[in-house]
């Protein structure tokens, strides 16, 4: 089982990791960049943060509808959130205004909340069915241990260094979960385990039925 909910719980971990970084440490870095307005920012970026996490995993789950299964649009997702931390990191090192610190909450946000319904959905989808609950726990463990080893992480780098540079280790962080992401899906094309997963019940539903020539 494990190389199938992997890949999934790896790719909602390393992207949680940042989420954990965030949460505990940028509103203290806003306040530095901006002494006036930084607070009231750091809690405003934050509902923007959730808001945009709300409204991907709305997108994510109509795309999964569409095309009838899910992982499509998780590398996207991933980029997405990579790209929303590097700009908090490149906000931070070149001390741009503070309202900039938005557009990256959004971009973190759309991708953190489009990774979280993937993951999950790619987790019911690739484990047996009698294994749903194990599929349930692996994305809590993987969304909650990667928030509390971000956090711990993360809280170490901060005392040895800047937070600029932290918050661009964590987006290098959400890359590695990314390549694993590519290298599954260029290895892993037929690593799905055809007995009675949601894939398995999809094909079948899916496939065409044929029915014996009535003679006359």
């Amino acid at each position: 089982m494990w190389h199938l909910a992997l890949v999934p719980a790896l790719a909602l971990m390393f992207v949680t990791t940042a989420y954990g970084a965030i949460t505990n440490f940028l509103p203290v870095s806003m306040r530095e960049l901006d002494p006036v307005s930084g607070a009231a920012l750091a809690g405003v970026m934050l509902g923007v943060l959730n808001f945009a996490a709300m409204i991907s995993r709305y997108i994510a789950g109509r795309i999964m509808d569409r095309r009838g299964y899910p992982g499509t649009v998780l590398i996207p997702f991933q980029i997405t959130a990579a790209i929303g931390v590097a700009l908090m990191a490149i906000i931070l090192a070149m001390q741009l205004p503070a309202w900039t610190m938005l557009i990256a909450a959004l971009f973190y946000g759309a991708g953190f909340g489009g990774v979280q319904n993937e993951a999950l959905t790619l987790l019911f989808y690739r484990l047996p069915r009698h294994k749903t609950s194990e599929a349930s726990a692996i994305w809590n463990i993987g969304f909650d241990g990667g928030t509390g080893l971000g956090s711990t992480f993360y809280g170490m780098l901060v005392a040895q260094m800047a937070f600029a540079p932290v918050f661009g280790v964590a987006s290098g962080v959400i890359t590695i979960g990314l390549a694993i992401t590519l290298l599954d899906r260029q290895l892993g094309r037929h690593r799905v385990v055809e007995v009675n997963n949601l894939s398995a019940r999809l094909k079948a539903v899916q496939a065409p039925r044929r029915y014996p020539r009535r003679g006359r």
